[in-house]
């Protein structure tokens, strides 16, 4: 069940880590060994940057999607990053409605989103 907004440092740093570590394991990429996180000026959507991530240059890439009900109901599209494919770099969210995060997704709420 996602987790309520806001959360005190420590647990949305958990929360982050959380996510950070099930995208990893599930793509088969190299664990990050940080957990320093930068959130990102995204109106209150929740994007963040791991901080251990190296900064080589190269564009990041889309290496996993997922969506996740916030929870008002309305729908969040979370987008992970990578550089060099190796490492996750950052994870964007988007609210379907533009609105602030209410809720922080723990990996089981996530799934594959809806084409339409």
């Amino acid at each position: 069940m996602a987790l309520a907004l806001p959360l005190n440092e420590l647990s949305l740093c958990e929360a982050r880590r959380a996510l950070l570590d099930h995208v990893t394991d599930q793509r088969g990429l190299a664990p990050s060994g940080s957990s320093d996180f930068e959130p990102m000026s995204d109106g209150n959507m929740g994007s963040f940057r791991i901080l251990s991530a190296v900064d080589s240059g190269d564009p990041e890439q889309v290496i996993a999607e997922f969506e996740f009900l916030d929870a008002d109901g309305v729908g969040v599209l979370v987008t992970a990053f990578s550089r060099e494919g190796r490492t996750i770099s950052s994870f964007d969210f988007w609210r379907y409605d533009f609105g602030s995060l209410q809720s922080f997704p723990e990996p089981a709420d996530l799934h594959a989103p809806r084409r339409t």
